[in-house]
Formats: C-alpha cells, structure tokens, sequence
C-alpha cells in the first residue's frame, strides 16, 4: 500500500480520508486516469467565489457602519453587528476557491475526482508516487512534465 497525506493506494482501490465524513473509496476497476496538477480541489470554484464575493461585501459595508457607529456615535441594530461576521466567511470562501493547491487527479465512470496532496511534497516526490502507482498497481497514471 502506498500513503500520501490522506491517500491510500492499494491494488484493489483508491482511498481518501476526509477531515469529515466517510472516506471516498475508488474502486481500480473504475479507474480510467491519474494525473497531478495544481488547480482548486473545490467541486464548483466559481460557484463558490461568486457566492463568497458578495458576502464579503454586505460584511465589510456592516463594518462600515459599526466603525461609524463605534466613532460616531448614532444608532446601529443587531443584525447589522452580526453581518460583519460574514466578511470573514465570505473571504474564506473565495480564497479556498481560487488557492491553488497540488491535487490528485482521478478519472473514473462517475467523474473525476480531485484528492488533496500534501502542499510540502515536490515535484520530484510526486513524479515517483505516480510511477511507483504506476509499476506496482499498474493504474493508467499520466507522467506529465
């Protein structure tokens, strides 16, 4: 078996444990490619930028306000102190968005599914885990660069 981060490769499947949840399981007959590349590990990246974007706008104008009010005086309501929360948030979800971060990528009959690598591994460390995948497990791996 080979391990990287949260991957675990055998013979039979692709395992990845996830910080919440089941663990995705790949079965190899499903398999139709692998590859590395940097990219978003995001199902929908625009998606979620465009859905994080405004919010980082309603939190920073709340934040507006609050400042005003805190500096100014005059009156301010609960809802609009609790809509600055959502500035953070909002930022969070476009900067996991739009990170690049060095992914596993699998073609399979359902999809493809993109694994999360651990950011500190080089380029030569994760050419020899896709030829070690390749020799040992004969997965379809594609070598690029």
């Amino acid at each position: 078996m080979l391990e990287v981060a949260r991957i675990h490769i055998t013979e039979q499947e692709i395992i990845e444990y996830r910080e919440a949840g089941p663990p995705l399981r790949i079965p190899r007959d499903e398999v139709f490619g692998i590859e590395s590349r940097r990219g978003s590990d995001s199902a929908h990246p625009i998606i979620q930028s465009l859905f994080g974007i405004p919010l980082i706008v309603v939190g920073v104008l709340a934040m507006g306000r609050v400042a005003i009010w805190l500096f100014g005086g005059g009156g301010i309501t609960q809802h609009e102190a609790l809509l600055t929360c959502i500035a953070p948030l909002g930022a969070y979800l476009v900067f996991d968005a739009l990170w690049p971060k060095q992914l596993l990528v699998v073609r399979t009959q359902r999809g493809v599914h993109k694994l999360a690598l651990n950011q500190s591994l080089s380029a030569a460390q994760i050419s020899e885990l896709l030829i070690a995948v390749k020799s040992q497990y004969g997965y379809p791996v594609t070598l690029t660069g």
